[in-house]
């Protein structure tokens, strides 16, 4: 099968030059070795530095389990990797009902929600062991006092049944970036860019007041839809 390069993926997804997200992961040498929980803002280019290393570990003949809390959110990773490894066999896992003894093994990238997963493992599915990159999308949901303990024991015995298994870790918006990454053996990369800059300002009868004491009159009424409309500007 041929191999995919950077540049060609780039192309694909529709992106020219790299954005500093996933110029720290290719700086690091962490595309194609070595594990990493990568904390950074919302659009600023997560899901392509892990597509990066999904995509090093397919041409290298790997197999990929990508997991995420929603089965809306795994759905649109589905279509979104199609479009990316159209040459690969993909498989999205949610139901409830999906017998673990289905053949998941035949498949390249596994898209499941935590729950399934969790199932899956229960049920000492032979195909996990040859999983050799496992990719935790929205990590965060491990400190959730209802999901975050199945979570953590899925992944936990995962992990100990598969040392050698890369493992990536993905979130906008963890707090104890170390203590995933102490739990995960992997390195902790923070990064704070963003695309579009971030402004946090007090909203009070019509005006934003900032921090530097700079403010900003809203045209219109004291409707929230002035807000909305400022902010997504």
């Amino acid at each position: 099968m041929k191999r995919m390069g950077i540049e060609e993926l780039l192309r694909k997804v529709g992106i020219s030059d790299l954005y500093p997200t996933q110029k720290r992961i290719v700086e690091e040498g962490l595309i194609e070795k070595g594990n990493f929980v990568l904390a950074a803002p919302t659009a600023s280019g997560k899901t392509l530095a892990a597509e990066l290393v999904i995509n090093e570990e397919l041409n290298k003949g790997g197999k990929v389990l990508y997991l995420v809390p929603l089965r809306a959110l795994a759905y649109e990773k589905f279509e979104e990797f199609n479009k990316i490894f159209p040459e690969y066999k993909i498989r999205v896992s949610i139901g409830d009902y999906d017998s673990s003894e289905e053949p998941l093994g035949r498949y390249d990238l596994i898209i499941m929600t935590y729950e399934k997963f969790d199932s899956v493992q229960r049920h000492r599915s032979s195909w996990l062991s040859k999983i050799s990159l496992i990719v935790l999308d929205e990590v965060h949901y491990v400190g959730d006092p209802y999901r975050g303990p199945t979570l953590e024991i899925a992944v936990s015995k995962f992990l100990y049944d598969n040392s050698t298994a890369r493992r990536i870790a993905l979130s906008a918006t963890i707090t104890n970036l170390e203590d995933i990454a102490r739990w995960l053996n992997a390195k902790p990369i923070r990064v704070d860019w963003r695309p579009v800059p971030l402004k946090v300002g007090i909203y009070f009868d019509g005006t934003i007041i900032f921090p530097d004491g700079s403010s900003e009159l809203l045209r219109g009424d004291n409707s929230p839809l002035p807000i909305i409309r400022k902010s997504l500007e």
